[in-house]
C-alpha cells in the first residue's frame, strides 16, 4: 500500500512539475510579481500529499516552500546579472504578499506547530530578508550597517547563501525524524 502511495505521489509531482514548466515557458511574463505568485501557487499545489487513498495538505511543506520562494526570488538575486527594470514594476505587491505570508506563517507557527526545525528555518529566512536584505528598503537599516561599519564582503549575498544552506543542512542532519520534503 505504501509503495502505491509513493508512486502515485511521485507521478502527481512530476505532472505538476511538467505543468509548471509549460506554464512558465508559454504564459509567464517577465515580472517579479507573476514569478512569485506562480511559485507560490505551485508550492501550494505541491504540498498536497496522498496517504491511504486520501488527499491532504501538509502545511509544513507549504510554509517551507513559501519561505524558500521569497528567499530565492529576492531582489539581490537579480543584481549579479543585467535584467530589464520592468521586472521590478510590481515589487510593492511582492512586499505586501510577503507581509501576508509572514503574518499567516507566524500565526500558524505560534499556535499549531511543534516543529522547531521549521520555526528556526522560517524565522531565519524572514530575518535575513527583513534585516540583511532590507526587503522593505528601510533607511535605518542602512544607517545601522554604516554605524557599525560592516564591510560589504562580510554580508555578501554569496556568503549569506552559504551560511543559510549550511544551517539547513546541519539542522537536517541533526534531526532526521521529520523531513520537510515529502515525495
Amino acid at each position: 500500500m505504501k509503495k502505491i502511495d509513493l508512486i502515485l505521489n511521485i507521478l502527481i509531482k512530476l505532472i505538476l512539475l511538467a505543468i509548471f514548466v509549460l506554464f512558465s515557458f508559454y504564459k509567464l511574463k517577465i515580472n517579479i510579481l507573476v514569478i512569485t505568485m506562480t511559485l507560490l501557487v505551485f508550492s501550494f499545489i505541491n504540498s498536497f500529499i496522498i496517504k491511504n487513498k486520501k488527499i491532504s495538505i501538509d502545511v509544513e511543506i507549504f510554509i517551507f516552500q513559501a519561505a524558500s520562494v521569497f528567499y530565492l526570488e529576492r531582489r539581490a538575486n537579480f543584481k549579479w546579472r543585467e535584467v530589464p527594470e520592468r521586472i521590478f514594476d510590481n515589487y510593492g505587491y511582492v512586499k505586501v504578499l510577503f507581509i501576508l505570508v509572514f503574518i499567516l506563517t507566524f500565526i500558524y507557527l505560534c499556535i499549531r506547530n511543534e516543529n522547531k526545525l521549521l520555526k528556526k528555518y522560517v524565522y531565519s529566512i524572514f530575518f535575513i530578508l527583513v534585516i540583511i536584505e532590507n526587503i522593505f528598503e528601510i533607511g535605518i537599516i542602512y544607517t545601522i550597517s554604516l554605524l557599525f561599519s560592516i564591510p560589504s564582503t562580510v554580508l555578501s549575498y554569496t556568503r549569506i547563501d552559504i551560511a543559510v544552506m549550511g544551517i539547513v543542512i546541519f539542522l537536517f542532519i541533526k534531526k532526521r525524524k521529520k523531513i520537510l520534503f515529502n515525495l
